[in-house]
């Protein structure tokens, strides 16, 4: 004997205990929709109704109860429910401010017999004041940050300002200085007992001269110009520059880039210091070897400095880009301490990479990419 069926309380009651909002529309002329009817509500569904007494919706028209439906998706999903007798999902409803909603419900509809339409509301109101408050908050931080952002700015320029002048304004004595000392050199007998002194002064001073030309070099601040040019000529003449310190070594040069568009000045600055690096840097007692390449990829320019010196610890890789940071004493005080420094600069002025690969005694690939356009070869016509 089958069970017999549950009868409409024992149905509400069901339907009451379920946390989904449940509601029975009855669409009594679809294209009015002031003349649809409420059928059914369950207790989940009273809170969006804003009443209490559920006895008393039933019957009432849609829209009195629900007035924030108006205009809604949902009235023209109740229609393609009706039209097409398939379930379907349409987006949030909010009720109250907009800006301020006093809930927010996610609906989906489905057919039911005699031309009514179920509708299930999903309570979505925390999540959708928890975004809310997520995005003030984001909102808030994203300002924080670039007015800290900003500061940090006003302050490196001031920095940078006062180590400029500093700079600048060391110059003069201290070529007084190299001066008076090489003077002082020529006056003396090559055997006199001060002569010894005066050279160590005058080397101190040469070194001070090096890292304060380092240091106005790099505290210049040179705007990006863009400007199309043959690159072979600027990669030998970078080299002829580095050609004392290169002293035996070797450089392989493999160009696949003609001519290019984009910061002369600031490749001039990154062709210059890798190399220079890559021919400082090299194992003790053997020549330097370094291959350079320059390639197209896309929109941009690489280039890749790589040396078989004596390389760079991994825990040191992060360190190398920092101004007046050396890896290996300097007791001469030739090298100042910002090449590497000056090539991140150039990179970033221009909107490019820089990375560093290397394996400690089997040399460094310095990895530059800088925005660019490749141009054509120049065509040569005959006279």
């Amino acid at each position: 004997m089958s069970p017999a069926p549950l009868s409409a309380q024992q149905l509400a009651a069901v339907a009451d205990r379920v946390q989904l909002a449940l509601l029975v529309v009855q669409p009594v002329d679809p294209e009015d929709a002031d003349s649809w009817l409420l059928r059914f509500v369950n207790q989940a569904a009273i809170g969006a109704a804003e009443r209490d007494d559920r006895a008393g919706l039933a019957g009432r028209r849609f829209l009195e109860v629900f007035p924030a439906a108006r205009g809604s998706a949902l009235l023209d999903g109740c229609r393609d429910v009706l039209r097409s007798g398939r379930a379907c999902e349409v987006r949030e409803i909010v009720l109250g401010d907009g800006d301020a909603p006093r809930a927010a419900y996610r609906v989906s509809l489905a057919p039911l017999p005699g031309g009514c339409v179920l509708a299930q509301y999903l309570d979505v109101t925390a999540q959708r004041r928890a975004e809310d408050e997520l995005r003030a908050l984001t909102a808030d931080l994203e300002g924080q940050v670039a007015a800290r952002t900003a500061e940090l700015e006003a302050s490196r320029t001031v920095i940078r300002e006062i180590a400029h002048a500093a700079a600048h304004d060391l110059q003069t004595p201290l070529r007084h200085v190299v001066g008076f000392a090489e003077f002082a050199l020529d006056a003396l007998e090559p055997d006199a007992p001060a002569r010894d002194n005066v050279e160590r002064a005058r080397a101190a001073a040469l070194r001070m001269k090096t890292r304060i030309d380092a240091l106005l070099e790099f505290t210049d601040e040179r705007r990006v110009n863009q400007e199309v040019f043959a690159v072979a000529p600027l990669v030998e003449g970078v080299r002829r520059d580095l050609l004392d310190l290169a002293g035996g070594a070797r450089v392989h040069v493999d160009l696949r880039v003609e001519r290019v568009r984009t910061s002369r000045e600031h490749l001039r600055t990154l062709l210059r210091e890798l190399l220079a690096n890559a021919l400082t840097f090299t194992r003790p007692g053997e020549p330097a070897d370094v291959r350079l390449s320059l390639r197209p990829r896309g929109d941009e320019v690489v280039l890749e400095v790589a040396d078989r010196g004596v390389g760079i610890r991994t825990e040191e890789q992060a360190q190398v880009f920092q101004a007046f940071h050396r890896l290996q004493p300097d007791p001469d005080g030739h090298a100042a301490g910002v090449g590497l420094a000056l090539c991140r600069r150039a990179v970033e002025a221009c909107g490019g990479t820089l990375a560093v690969r290397s394996t400690p005694g089997e040399g460094a690939t310095f990895v530059a990419t800088l925005p660019a356009q490749v141009e054509p070869p120049v065509e040569h016509g005959l006279r």
